[in-house]
């Protein structure tokens, strides 16, 4: 069974629920470490022009960290290990920057929406450049977070592949040319937490992969091309995805918690889409995949669509060897490529 030993909780102390406390009670191993803790954003600058905001802002970190020193106690209660810490600063560097520092497994944070359904700035900064398993809590029910459908988003691969339509992996150093492996390895630990999430109780797995084709659409119109070998060459790449799907999947259907797989053809964002209305699901898993670029900053248009959208709860995986463009120290690496 999988539990995390030590857990970072972002928490508003000013809330009268508090949905991430709740889970909090469910994900934590015994005699696990939870740290809480508030960011203070800086006041407007022109309120510091005005002057006397120092002890505004004092009055304020002193009043959010009794309110949270007091929710670290009910865990106490509970028989976990609990601080509290309140910081000043932007939120998503200040978390992250803990969870590098303090060595977390698992961030939890309730979702803050600019607009409903969406995630919002620093919640998807967070997806970013966190290292550690990070899950967004959203929406609260009556009694807490319900985690009783899950949904598991995964893409097989084979390891020999070589499709590499910009050219990233060949000017890559030759750790980013084992992506396929490490997408794999990702793959795994993505079945191996939504059942451990569904378990927790008693629920259900839902395990979604898309698949296309690269071209299909033109060599379909195309009216040089014959008919019968596009459609042969079609068939081909769903047999080759469905094989690569089931050797993931077959393994995980004899655990106690059920499994559906769901084989879909088309973009993943629209197949996870209609699987999250369509069964309901109250948790999503997926992978975010850094492939170019600086470390950390991007996640991939898969993931940032969905995770944006989404209306459960989230909780998104690095693959192993993510290097966060945050760092411990204050400052980000801006050159520094994810291995």
């Amino acid at each position: 069974m999988v539990l995390f030993q030590k857990v970072l909780a972002y928490i508003n102390p000013e809330r009268p629920d508090q949905p991430v406390l709740d889970l909090v009670g469910k994900v934590a191993g015994r005699d696990a470490q939870v740290d809480l803790i508030h960011v203070v954003e800086a006041m407007p600058w022109y309120s510091r022009v005005l002057g006397g905001t120092a002890s505004i802002e004092e009055a304020q970190m002193l009043d959010l960290k009794e309110r949270l020193d007091a929710l670290a106690r009910s865990l106490l209660d509970r028989g976990l290990r609990a601080s509290s810490t309140v910081l000043r600063g932007k939120r998503s560097l200040e978390v992250t920057r803990t969870v590098i520092s303090k060595g977390h497994d698992l961030l939890l944070k309730e979702a803050e929406a600019e607009h409903p359904g969406e995630l919002g700035t620093p919640d998807l900064r967070l997806l970013r450049s966190c290292p550690c398993p990070v899950w967004i809590v959203r929406p609260a029910v009556a009694g807490g977070v319900r985690i009783k459908r899950v949904l598991a988003a995964v893409n097989p691969r084979s390891e020999d592949e070589e499709y590499d339509p910009f050219g990233i992996d060949s000017q890559a150093d030759s750790a980013v040319d084992s992506c396929p492996k490490r997408e794999n390895a990702l793959n795994q630990r993505i079945m191996e937490l939504a059942l451990w999430a569904a378990s927790l109780e008693g629920g259900e797995v839902h395990v979604v992969h898309a698949w296309r084709v690269p071209g299909e659409e033109r060599l379909r119109r195309n009216p040089h091309a014959e008919q019968a070998e596009v459609e042969a060459y079609v068939q081909s790449i769903a047999a080759e995805a469905r094989a690569r799907f089931d050797t993931l999947v077959t393994p995980f259907s004899t655990r106690e918690v059920p499994v559906h797989p769901h084989f879909s053809k088309g973009h993943p964002a629209d197949a996870i889409a209609h699987l999250l209305a369509d069964q309901q699901i109250d948790l999503l898993v997926m992978g975010t995949v850094a492939r170019t670029g600086i470390a950390g900053y991007v996640i991939g248009n898969t993931a940032e669509t969905v995770l944006a959208k989404a209306d459960c709860s989230l909780l998104a995986i690095k693959p192993e060897g993510f290097v966060s463009p945050v760092r411990a120290d204050g400052g980000t690496e801006q050159q520094q490529r994810s291995p």
